[in-house]
């Protein structure tokens, strides 16, 4: 299955009964970070995942992982990357995404730009990049 990148927002969760209801649990870190708010309505689209025991999971960059883990980021340290910035950070950073939502801070850029990146600090929902390259519509500037 392939997943927008358009989607401001992913991650693997189990639905859970309280009382009456049902309950889909998003990470704090995510209400802490400022990407989602208590006072905004979200649309939420499910998608199960293959209900085969057997078979390990695997997270959006399609590694395997064990069956109790969380899910692990799409990128690991040192890995590089070509990224399109789509916003910018409380900081003044740029903001791209990878792996169908995973997001990379890309400082000293800004909306728009195009940059080969090397992922330098990376945790379960986003990764702070250094620029290796920027990337310009009639050339290539080595930074």
């Amino acid at each position: 299955m392939q997943i927008s990148e358009e989607l401001p927002w992913l991650y693997h969760a189990t639905v859970e009964q309280q009382e009456d209801s049902y309950v889909l649990e998003a990470p704090g870190q995510e209400v802490q970070n400022g990407d989602l708010s208590l006072e905004e309505v979200y649309k939420v689209a499910l998608v199960a995942t293959p209900s085969d025991k057997t078979e390990s999971p695997r997270d959006s960059s399609g590694r395997e992982q064990p069956a109790d883990s969380e899910p692990s980021p799409p990128v690991d340290e040192g890995d590089i990357r070509r990224v399109e910035t789509e916003g910018v950070g409380d900081q003044g950073d740029g903001l791209g995404k990878i792996g169908g939502g995973y997001v990379v801070i890309v400082p000293d850029t800004e909306p728009g730009d195009t940059v080969t990146v090397e992922m330098e600090t990376v945790r379960e929902n986003f990764d702070i990049a250094e620029v290796i390259q920027a990337h310009r519509e009639d050339n290539w500037k080595k930074v």
